[in-house]
């Protein structure tokens, strides 16, 4: 009766309830209480407010400074698309351009022109589908720049709206091109049954008639579309023009209204266009996964450790062993971490606060600046300016505090202070959750996500079949190159123990993603402890019997985009899932494979991949050392580098198991290696996002026949095993330097005829190599770099594409060794970074602004500096003044201030002292002998390194040579320092001396 007649609650929870002898008292307990408000609230009407489509437009007139303008504007105003058009930013400054809560997703870009440009933003929340159209393609720069996208608004109506910026005094003939250019666009990329909608600054003055303004008319209503009549959106002390535009279909100009609003982000103002369209909002959606907080992990590592193991202990056969344990897990599993139902949260972001203040202050510029508007006198445009000034420290202000306060809250302060410096640069787009529909090769358009997950684990079992099919690969044969004398072969695989084991599970990264079986590498050194002895069981009887588990061999595969469209199966590549419990016995596996290979001094000099003390650093230096080197003697040197289409798939596990024959794995061992390779299944699993939930779909198992494992411990080991024998196969014609499959040939000769001859030998050897053993020389994709005195003499392979420059291994290697080619991109990504750097420094913390330097900055530089440092002292130079204006930024200097101190202050390392430190490093490793390995006598400069006599300026920028040089301008007590300190010592004397150039170290140390 309280919920019927809607009796509103009482405090005390008693009521009076009349009757027909009176009155009744009772009294409702907490449940009744909840059940009764929550019947009345259900049968409360409560009307609903439907938000409207905004679209937001602003001449920003270069917006790198006058983000935290606009982001206070888009604070109180949440418009569900924001064009943006006068940016004057290039790509990578665009893209590190963000705005709050909103995403980029069009840009038209100039490229080495100031201002223009046209950006289109979309809020996180808006649920409705938004598209790029492509249209800056069709742009002219300097003449008419374009961005557009499609909103769908419902089932069958769609929304396009095109951002358009177009300079100001231009004459008719210009215009005639910007407006061929924008007939272009909507032809091709609009359909005029949808709604369409362009916004922007066209600079043709609505409020006069003009011949401008009448051309511009008449293209619209060729299409239906109409201008809506705006006030002056541009007002200076002596003009008012309505030069931005808001143009619409004409079949819906009732559905729009335009407001004009003065934000005093630039001199024009700003127009917030609302559609009679309901903008959709993002939910939350609902994901099934299993419950891994503290206490579930805790209650796993309870549960297992209550386990009876006597099941699988017993157990002689491996299978069954872990068979058995799998169960076991399994169970405690679902009862400790059980799956359960999520709503997935937002990521959690930094809020902006906008105080009173700041919106008084807003209000106070704006009114000073309209004064002067309409007074045109000095002194107001400086009492304007002035308040501006204010303002804008005053949003920087409150940024830094947000953050600071951010960060001081959190309980994970590095992640925090990540979290800050992602909000103020370019971040990864979070693929969507939804695969809308593949083709096939014969065009069939599949859309069911059963028949997609189908279709993508066919297409990845079979892609390396085909792939050989198309090459025409021969029939793979036995080694024909073979010179390893194995002295001691490995017939049986040591036996692991419990100390061994914890060291590995100690070193696994803490990741939460898993094989099929569901069990990650967290839970795994969690409850390391409870498994250790079932574990131990199952790797020793796994290593002794010869058998890799059948139920570790299956892996799960997710499908990635890679680039182009997402409507083909070529451009997408499989990431495997594999069993961390088979990754254990691999680690396991991997360091037996090392012991046999260092017992038997068996060294894979030329492949610098997968190896100890070796990276792509290693590779690139000896490439170029050996290059130089030749180039020294006078020789011509051809440089072919190799493409090697799928390599790790292609393999045939029959000539893999032969391969690890010829090098010494026999016996147990061999079979071993046997079961882990053959035998093996993936299925392939996607995740479909509906309006609601996230729904996993799984193809059915299909074998794998080909290649090594995909995403195991020892799969790319196994790869470089198998290629030992290239080097040897191409030795007599050309050296090859490898790094896993990225392979270069160098051939050398003083005579053209020779070389050629050379070349060619090398080319061809390597491509039958391939042949016979199930590798795919794509020779489109080869390069050859020639190199030397005569180089313009020398013609290349047939079929082979000679280029002056190629990238390798990330470095771009010209024919000349300039590196003036990867300076030049080099110091795009610094300038990109700085940019970065400088809207991190406007609203974070001293700890984000040098951990993004570090990480967005020198990470750059970084790479490769022992080469490309050696260049011209032009490009050296070139990368420290892009230094010097990066810390500029960060603390706060003039622009011609010194940055020496800060350098120190900061303790920062110069580009120079990073050269200086990497090529030392390297050559107390690789450099030449030193005094004292040739000569007895206790001398001063028995430290020393022995600098070998050379020809040419070249080899003197070699880093094992320039680096023994400055070593031995070192001072004494740095050189006698053992190798585990060298480095940091050194580090640490740079420091404090911030050098500007090499010159200036050796004048240092000579004075």
């Amino acid at each position: 009766r309280l919920v019927k007649d809607k009796i509103p609650l009482s405090a005390s929870g008693v009521y009076e309830i009349p009757c027909s002898c009176g009155f009744v008292y009772i009294r409702e307990t907490k449940r009744q209480v909840s059940t009764r408000l929550k019947e009345q609230i259900r049968h409360t009407y409560i009307p609903t407010y439907i938000k409207k489509l905004t679209i937001y437009h602003q001449n920003t007139d270069r917006i790198r400074n006058k983000i935290e303008r606009l982001n206070h504007f888009l604070d109180s105003t949440c418009p569900d698309i924001v064009v943006v058009t006068e940016h004057g930013q290039d790509e990578d400054c665009m893209a590190n351009t963000r705005l709050s809560n909103y995403t980029l997703v069009s840009a038209f870009c100039r490229q080495n022109k100031m201002k223009g440009g046209v950006a289109l933003y979309k809020h996180v929340d808006c649920g409705n589908e938004i598209k790029s159209l492509n249209v800056e393609s069709l742009s002219i720069p300097l003449t008419v720049e374009m961005s557009a996208i499609s909103i769908q608004v419902d089932k069958k109506s769609i929304l396009h709206i095109l951002g358009i910026y177009r300079p100001p005094k231009q004459d008719l003939e210009s215009l005639e091109c910007a407006l061929k250019a924008l007939s272009t666009a909507i032809d091709s990329r609009m359909s005029l049954k949808n709604i369409i909608l362009i916004i922007g600054d066209f600079n043709v003055d609505s409020l006069r008639p003009s011949a401008a303004s009448n051309l511009l008319n008449e293209l619209l209503m060729t299409y239906n579309l109409h201008r809506i009549d705006l006030p002056p959106t541009r007002i200076t002390n002596h003009t008012q023009t309505s030069i931005d535009m808001c143009c619409v279909s004409s079949n819906f100009i009732d559905m729009a209204n335009v407001q004009v609003i003065n934000t005093g982000i630039s001199d024009h103002t700003g127009q917030l266009c609302q559609l009679n369209i309901e903008a959709l909002r993002k939910k939350p959606l609902l994901t099934h996964r299993r419950s891994l907080r503290p206490c579930d992990l805790d209650n796993l590592k309870l549960n297992l450790f209550n386990q009876n193991w006597e099941s699988v202990l017993e157990c002689d056969n491996v299978e069954d062993a872990y068979n058995t344990f799998l169960s076991v897990v399994t169970f405690a599993l679902n009862a400790s971490c059980p799956e359960k139902s999520f709503r997935r949260k937002k990521h959690k972001s930094l809020k902006h606060i906008f105080d009173n203040e700041a919106n008084e202050m807003k209000t106070q510029f704006l009114r000073a600046q309209d004064v002067y508007l309409l007074s045109g006198r000095i002194d107001d445009k400086q009492v304007a300016n002035q308040l501006k000034k204010n303002y804008d420290l005053k949003l920087k202000s409150l940024r830094r505090e947000a953050t600071a306060n951010f960060i001081s809250e959190s309980t994970n302060k590095s992640r925090a202070i990540w979290t800050a410096i992602n909000s103020e640069r370019r971040g990864k787009q979070r693929e969507s959750e939804r695969f809308e529909f593949l083709k096939t090769s014969d065009n069939q358009i599949i859309e069911d996500p059963d028949e997609l997950a189908k279709l993508f684990n066919t297409f990845f079992t079979t892609i390396a079949e085909e792939t050989l099919q198309k090459a025409g690969a021969g029939a793979p044969t036995t080694n024909q190159h073979a010179t390893i004398n194995v002295v001691s072969p490995m017939e049986t695989l040591p036996l692991s123990s419990k100390q061994e084991l914890m060291k590995i599970i100690s070193g696994f990264k803490n990741k939460t993603s898993s094989g099929l079986d569901e069990f990650s590498s967290v839970m795994l050194k969690s409850c390391q402890e409870a498994l250790l002895p079932p574990l131990l069981h199952i790797v020793n009887l796994s290593l002794s019997q010869g058998t890799f588990p059948s139920k570790m061999k299956v892996s799960k595969v997710i499908p990635l985009h890679k680039k182009g469209s997402k409507h083909e199966l070529e451009n997408y590549r499989p990431i495997s899932l594999i069993s961390t419990f088979a990754k254990l016995i691999e680690k396991v596996v991997l360091i037996r494979i090392t012991q046999h290979l260092k017992e038997n001094s068996i060294e894979l000099n030329s492949q610098h991949g997968f190896q100890k003390n070796k990276s792509t650093h290693t590779a690139l230096i000896e490439l170029v050392e050996y290059i130089t080197d030749l180039l020294e003697e006078g020789e011509n040197v051809v440089g072919t580098y190799l493409d090697l289409s799928k390599a790790f798939d292609c393999l045939g596990h029959n000539l893999i198991l032969s391969k690890l024959k010829e090098l010494g794995f026999i016996g147990t061992a061999w079979k071993w290696f046997e079961s882990y390779l053959i035998g093996r299944h993936q299925l392939v699993e996607l995740k479909q996002s509906t309006t609601k939930t996230v729904t996993s779909f799984r193809s059915q198992l299909l074998p794998v026949t080909r290649g090594v494992p995909q995403g195991s411990v020892l799969g790319p080991v196994i790869f470089i095993l198998f290629t030992y024998d290239l080097p040897v196969c191409t030795e007599q014609y050309g050296k090859a330097f490898l790094y896993a499959d990225d392979t270069v040939l160098v051939s050398s000769a003083r005579n053209i005829e020779d070389l050629e001859f050379q070349s060619y030998m090398a080319l061809n050897l390597a491509a039958d190599y391939c042949k016979k053993n199930n590798l795919v020389f794509n020779e489109n994709k080869t390069k050859q770099l020639i190199m030397g005195s005569r180089k313009e003499d020398i013609t290349g392979c047939a079929n082979l594409e000679v280029v002056n420059y190629t990238k390798h291994l990330g470095l771009i290697i010209d024919d000349r060794l300039s590196w003036e080619n990867h300076l030049d991109v080099l110091c795009k990504k610094l300038s990109s970074a700085t940019f970065a750097l400088r809207r991190v420094k406007s609203i974070s913390t001293e700890d984000a602004v040098k951990m993004s330097y570090h990480s967005l900055f020198e990470s750059h530089l970084r790479y490769g500096i022992q080469l490309w440092g050696s260049g011209s002292r032009h490009n050296i130079n070139r990368v420290l003044v892009l230094q010097k204006n990066a810390l500029r930024v960060m603390a706060d200097l003039e622009w011609r201030e010194s940055c020496r101190d800060i350098f120190k202050q900061w303790r920062i390392q110069t580009v120079v002292n990073i050269y200086i430190l990497e090529v030392i490093a390297y050559s107390c490793v690789k450099g030449p002998p030193r005094n004292e390995d040739i000569h007895q006598h206790f001398t001063r400069h028995a430290q020393d390194f022995n600098l070998p006599a050379h020809h040419t300026k070249r080899f003197e920028k070699k880093p094992s040579y320039i680096g023994a040089k400055l070593f031995n301008a070192l001072p004494k007590e740095l050189k006698l320092l053992t190798p585990k300190t060298r480095k940091l010592k050194i580090s640490e004397w740079l420091l404090d001396r911030p050098f500007y150039s090499v010159e200036e170290f050796l004048n240092w140390s000579a004075g």
